[in-house]
């Protein structure tokens, strides 16, 4: 799910502990909670444009945002004093009542693409794959895992990829269905180049009368397998 909300929420509320600090006068703490509000509200902004922000810099991270909201937001470097450790209060809200955007995946500054999510040692943002991107290339990734392995019966997806809510810190839930499997799970997967997937992965291996016996009960896991599932084939 996507935490920007959560994140504004949280920066909202240093914001106010920054005002009662100062009208209690204590000035260095108001400074330290105004500058944890411009940091968590950036966060929120990155979270909401589908990246992630890391560092403690705000200046990086306001140049790090999308172009378009870092193009909107541009006046912000000065007002919050971005060369300085600290900040004003009044400054975190108005990133948000400038940018109103609906949810898009707007390139950021770094531009090279990559299926993995990366941390650029130049840049506060950690650029994570669209969804669709996600599920391309795991469908790429099944089919070539049946034509090696025709045991391999199908493969399919459930957690945030099967709801369709994934969104940035999503990890990718497979399940595997295979009718030579045996063992423990720790070996069965061992088999499995599930590396070459897109995403960090946490995968499961049945064979088909497994899931069959899974669904029958009413475990977490057949819960959410009921509801969450999708076929990639």
């Amino acid at each position: 799910m996507n935490r920007s909300a959560d994140w504004l929420h949280q920066a909202k509320a240093d914001l106010a502990q920054a005002q009662l600090s100062a009208d209690a006068g204590h000035h260095e703490w108001a400074c330290f909670a105004c500058h944890q509000a411009a940091e968590k509200a950036l966060n929120a902004l990155h979270l909401h444009h589908g990246q992630q922000s890391w560092g403690h810099g705000l200046g990086r991270s306001l140049r790090d945002l999308p172009p378009p909201v870092a193009a909107a937001v541009s006046d912000l470097e000065d007002r919050l004093g971005c060369s300085m450790p600290f900040t004003s209060p009044p400054a975190t809200p108005i990133a948000f009542q400038k940018v109103l955007p609906p949810i898009t995946l707007a390139a950021c500054k770094a531009r090279t693409p990559s299926a993995m999510p990366v941390r650029s040692l130049t840049q506060s943002v950690l650029r994570w794959p669209r969804p669709e991107q996600v599920l391309a290339e795991a469908r790429v990734w099944a089919d070539e895992q049946r034509r090696l392995r025709p045991s391999l019966r199908r493969v399919g997806v459930f957690g945030s990829y099967g709801l369709g809510n994934a969104s940035v810190g999503s990890d990718l839930d497979l399940l595997l269905i295979d009718e030579a499997a045996d063992g423990p799970q720790h070996q069965r997967l061992h088999s499995w180049p599930l590396e070459r997937l897109p995403l960090s992965c946490d995968a499961l291996v049945l064979t088909p009368a497994e899931l069959a016996q899974l669904l029958r009960g009413s475990s977490r896991m057949a819960l959410e397998l009921q509801t969450d599932l999708v076929w990639l084939d």
